[in-house]
């Protein structure tokens, strides 16, 4: 149980750290030559992808975005790319991991090789004497029964030839 918190704890840390992280990357990417000029048309791409599906037409005209806007929009894309392939990650690699199987409880059953036959005399005696101090008790909360029925309706006592009384025959009765 302590391994799935620790790693529910530790992706949830994970994923946290992501996200500077993925602020980071979006910095490096809107400083670096490289990323600038590679990210103008990636920007472009993603802001007319990003059109279509609000708008659901594909055959919408599609305005181009300065430079500094489509770098912008494509370095968001990759760090939320980064952001979403940390999360899925945790996620199919918990799913995937081999589970622990749960250790085994020792069976309170005796083999049948053990059994002797005085060990069954006794347990059969001791579910006798259980049996009998369960009917004991039954008799006695039918007795206490009767004792409330009559407390409660002295005028109406129930005319049964013993004590014992069943509540609900007894108010049909009256």
């Amino acid at each position: 149980m302590s391994g799935v918190i620790t790693f529910k704890v530790t992706s949830l840390l994970i994923k946290t750290l992501s996200k500077p992280i993925a602020n980071a990357i979006k910095r490096q990417t809107r400083q670096s030559e490289f990323f600038k000029s590679n990210f103008v048309k990636f920007g472009q791409f993603i802001n007319r992808i990003d059109l279509r599906l609000r708008n659901n037409n594909s055959n919408i005209k599609v305005r181009p975005l300065n430079d500094n806007k489509a770098i912008e929009t494509g370095s968001n894309f990759l760090s939320e790319v980064f952001v979403f392939s940390i999360g899925a990650g945790l996620i199919i690699y918990e799913s995937t991991k081999p589970k622990k199987s749960p250790p085994k409880e020792e069976s309170k059953e005796i083999p049948p090789s053990n059994i002797n036959q005085n060990d069954l005399i006794k347990v059969i005696d001791e579910l006798n004497e259980l049996k009998h101090q369960n009917q004991v008790i039954l008799k006695e909360i039918d007795n206490l029964k009767y004792k409330m029925y009559i407390k409660d309706h002295p005028q109406h006592p129930p005319t049964i030839s013993s004590k014992s009384i069943n509540i609900n025959e007894a108010k049909q009765s009256v």
